[in-house]
């Protein structure tokens, strides 16, 4: 995650969250980004997911952004 507004700096310490859309039972994963606003979920099933973030900086600037659609394939053998 980079932050834009600042020398496209990353931003360490945001929470990143994918929720599965359309599933029997809501999921809902959280992982944080890194000193290099790097994340990972450690595990993520197949399906379709809204993936959002938040951190601090963002709520002082009032922006919760869109949260956007990602579908994960299943695996390939």
């Amino acid at each position: 995650m980079i932050d834009s507004l600042r020398a496209a700096s990353p931003i360490a310490g945001a929470s990143v969250s994918a929720t599965r859309v359309g599933a029997a039972r809501e999921t809902t994963l959280v992982a944080r980004t890194d000193a290099k606003g790097r994340f990972a979920f450690e595990r993520i099933d197949a399906g379709e997911y809204a993936i959002g973030f938040a951190h601090a900086l963002l709520d002082s600037l009032e922006f919760g952004g869109p949260a956007r659609r990602v579908v994960v394939p299943p695996p390939q053998s």
